[in-house]
């Protein structure tokens, strides 16, 4: 479904268009800020009549969505954004006879997003047949709820039986599609699930995945949530090198739970395509070694958007990621406990990050600080430009850094490295703090000091 999202500046209020085919279903997003900062609170959406429409909930970066289906051509309608201050703005919809979705300029970008859509398993260009099953210990208190179709067939109960737990061995062959989504009744939680499968050996690729990876606990996609550990380490055994794809996998949900998608797609070795991650509510380890060891994956998704970062959130996310060309803009202004620890540790083909932007300017006890970035690029050996650190942390009384091991063995190992980028440290703090610990070659430090030509280790 196509969401039209609008970021609505009370600072410099306008009337936001955009432009829908006729008998279409569409939603919109709508954001209120202030000068670009988010303001807190529930946005209401009402018709020109005064008819309040309502919510299905948020989406992406704040976005509140109501969802529609548009009119005749050439009708326009009007409606009344009231955000959380009372204060009132116009959107216009205006149907056209064209096909062509054209959206304003002054709307964000939109994008096509159907959260029904089941999970779902197709097969690469090499790979010419797969099998597919489930197996593992569901939660006695709720069982496991699944339905599955092949090539958009009738949908047939996956019957899993909870004495053996396994379910029913699938096959697919190449340009088959198969989709698993939960029954009405609803899975409460995945975990203890393990999804497993087998490929001819010969393979070069393997199975692709997309869809809505929260279908299989609600057949709508509409839950915003993900339970405690839900899709931890869900991979069966010998699964994790027949994943090839996943970047069209989606995961909407924006509130996370602990560790709840911790380990994922660890050692899948052959994955290449890496999927978004747009959720904001982060928890304790919900991302931690997500990625882990998956030495094909080149390039990883665009940005993660969420500002803070709970204890071990990204730990060891990428790590052994040796094939890793870059990194996600990560977004987090507040850190906490080692949300960054060894995230990109041993990600070998790293070597210019400087465009990039590392925060963590809050002044916040230092227990809640420490070890944030521990380790974060260890062993990266061809990193030659760091990103730009712009952490400055908590300042003692007489205006000193209060070392807490935040940037412990951050860039240890990293043997090519000449250029770090730290412009609030000073190169004490650097030094005391173990960065660069470990180094012995000339590098070239941008701190609080000014630029200084050091020879690391003596």
């Amino acid at each position: 479904m196509k969401i039209y999202t609008n970021t609505i500046d009370l600072a410099n209020p306008s009337t936001k268009k955009f432009w829908v085919a006729p008998y279409s279903d569409f939603s919109i997003g709508v954001k209120f800020v202030v000068n670009n900062k988010p303001i807190d609170g529930d946005v209401i959406l009402k018709t020109k009549d005064g008819v309040e429409l309502t919510s299905n909930g948020k989406y992406g970066d704040g976005f509140t969505v109501f969802n529609m289906k548009s009119a005749e051509a050439n009708e326009t309608t009007e409606y009344i954004a009231i955000a959380p201050n009372g204060q009132e703005n116009i959107i216009v919809q205006n149907v056209s006879d064209s096909t062509v979705y054209d959206v304003n300029v002054n709307v964000d970008k939109t994008e096509s997003i159907d959260l029904a859509t089941p999970f779902t398993i197709e097969l690469g260009d090499t790979t010419t047949e797969a099998t597919i099953w489930f197996s593992g210990s569901p939660d006695p208190d709720y069982g496991l709820y699944l339905e599955y179709r092949i090539n958009d067939n009738e949908w047939t109960n996956y019957e899993f039986d909870t004495l053996e737990l396994i379910g029913p061995e699938i096959t697919i062959d190449k340009g088959d599609k198969l989709q698993f989504r939960a029954t009405d009744n609803g899975n409460t939680t995945f975990n203890g699930v393990l999804f497993n499968a087998t490929i001819p050996v010969n393979s070069i690729d393997g199975l692709i995945f997309s869809g809505n990876i929260m279908t299989l606990l609600d057949n709508t996609g509409k839950r915003n949530d993900v339970p405690s550990r839900c899709f931890e380490n869900w991979l069966g055994e010998g699964t994790a090198k027949t994943i090839y794809d996943a970047e069209n996998l989606i995961f909407p949900a924006q509130t996370l739970s602990m560790a709840c998608y911790a380990g994922m797609f660890y050692d899948c070795n052959n994955l290449i395509k890496a999927p978004k991650l747009p959720a904001m509510e982060l928890a304790e380890q919900c991302y931690r070694a997500m990625f882990g060891m998956c030495t094909s994956l080149e390039y990883p998704m665009n940005e993660l958007p969420a500002e803070y970062l709970p204890n071990d959130c990204y730990f060891q996310m990428f790590n052994g990621c040796s094939s890793l060309k870059t990194i996600p803009v990560i977004k987090a202004k507040e850190i906490v406990g080692g949300c960054c620890g060894m995230m990109f540790a041993g990600c070998e083909q790293l070597t210019d990050l400087s465009k990039f932007k590392l925060y963590g300017d809050y002044n916040i006890d230092s227990d809640t600080l420490m070890k944030a970035y521990q380790g974060m690029f260890y062993q990266c050996i061809n990193l030659i430009k760091s990103p730009i650190i712009m952490l400055k942390g908590t300042i003692m009384e007489d205006g000193r850094w209060l070392s807490s091991g935040t940037i412990h063995l951050m860039f240890a190992g990293c043997s090519s490295l000449e250029y770090l980028y730290m412009p609030f440290l000073e190169m004490s703090t650097i030094e005391e703090d173990g960065a660069i610990e470990g180094l012995s070659q000339p590098m070239k430090v941008y701190c609080d000091d000014g630029q200084i030509e050091v020879n690391v280790g003596e």
